[in-house]
């Protein structure tokens, strides 16, 4: 039996088809994929791209106040290897373990995720809006008002 692991996705990862394929490259798969949220955090988008120092990607910045939603995501700890890989770990993200909660059952869950290694963040980034257009790709699983949110954020043309 494959040990399954919870990954919380905030940024282009949330869009289900760019995700299937990232874990299909290594031949695994995607379980399961939800909503959640994420209490305590805001999204922020200064994580430099490896390829444009000018553009921002998403990173999730500790705030009181702050909350983000993101997609639940089931997978195998091989997929969570290869999701290491193409994030970058650990010069670009870590690897770190938050509690995001289940908006349905109000359940708490504890689940991996990457946050940008501090010597990655940059101030003043933009996301472009090929990248944004990944995280709007989850419009089918998060909130109106937070795809709203996402919409309305500006990007480096």
């Amino acid at each position: 039996m494959t040990h399954r692991i919870c990954y919380f996705a905030y940024g282009s990862n949330m869009d289900a088809p760019r995700l299937r394929e990232r874990l299909r490259r290594g031949d695994e798969s995607l379980a399961e994929r939800r909503h959640c949220i994420l209490e305590r955090y805001r999204l922020a988008f200064d994580k430099v791209s490896s390829k444009d120092d000018r553009i921002g990607f998403a990173n999730i910045v500790p705030d009181a106040k702050g909350r983000v939603e993101g997609t639940l995501n089931v997978v195998s700890a091989r997929g969570l290897d290869i999701l290491d890989a193409v994030e970058l770990v650990p010069h670009h993200y870590t690897r770190d373990y938050v509690f995001v909660r289940d908006p349905a059952s109000g359940d708490l869950i504890r689940a991996a995720t990457y946050i940008a290694n501090p010597r990655m963040i940059r101030p003043n980034l933009l996301p472009d809006r090929a990248y944004l257009a990944y995280l709007l790709a989850a419009a089918d699983v998060l909130s109106p008002a937070y795809i709203a949110e996402l919409f309305a954020t500006k990007c480096r043309d």
